[in-house]
């Protein structure tokens, strides 16, 4: 397909970068770019993994998945159906954000619970703690495009695709900051306070 989006297919963790094994059979080979770049960072010391493969075989893909219109995929995705099935792990990387010990992640038309349980297990060695968040979007794919993570106890989250866990982030003292949408007027953002704890 393309191979111009280096978040899609890397994600760094500490002194690890983690090539992801993708989802889509036209994005399999992107990792191949970067290559070159991933043997030198490890030469200068850097932890390199590949996460498995997957097989890309007809079992990956739900070849019956009902969409016809945008009701049809909010509909299938509060039912947590996705394109892709839990034949074996896949994830692209930027499915998954990080704050500190903590990376949120989210189960999409790429990244399946199979995915998302791997790098628990595989980054939960190292004391981070992987936590899976749910959205109002018909089409969920890459978390960066529905909730940022922008500075410390900062976040970004769209607000055509709310967050069903939003209150841990206000509890723990986040400032959450949504995007207004006007119509005929440039967007402007509304800022969530932290909520005081009582």
């Amino acid at each position: 397909m393309y191979a111009a989006m280096p978040r899609d297919i890397l994600t760094v963790v500490g002194d690890e970068i983690i090539e992801a094994p993708m989802a889509w059979r036209s994005r399999f080979f992107e990792y191949r770019a970067y290559r070159p770049l991933l043997k030198e960072y490890f030469k200068q010391g850097a932890k390199w993994t590949t996460a498995p493969k997957p097989l890309m075989s007809d079992d990956l893909y739900d070849q019956d998945y009902p969409i016809q219109t945008v009701e049809d995929r909010h509909q299938l995705a509060a039912e947590g159906k996705f394109v892709t099935t839990e034949f074996e792990p896949c994830f692209d990387a930027a499915d998954f954000t990080r704050a500190g010990l903590n990376i949120f992640v989210q189960r999409s038309q790429v990244t399946n619970n199979l995915g998302i349980e791997w790098m628990r297990r595989h980054l939960g060695k190292q004391g981070y703690r992987v936590h899976k968040l749910l959205f109002d979007d018909p089409n969920p794919m890459h978390i960066d495009a529905t909730f940022n993570i922008i500075g410390p106890g900062l976040v970004l989250s769209n607000p055509d695709r709310p967050c069903h866990q939003i209150d841990i982030f206000y509890e723990a003292g986040w400032t959450v900051i949504k995007p207004l949408r006007s119509k005929g007027k440039s967007a402007s953002l509304l800022v969530h306070a932290p909520r005081r704890r009582r």
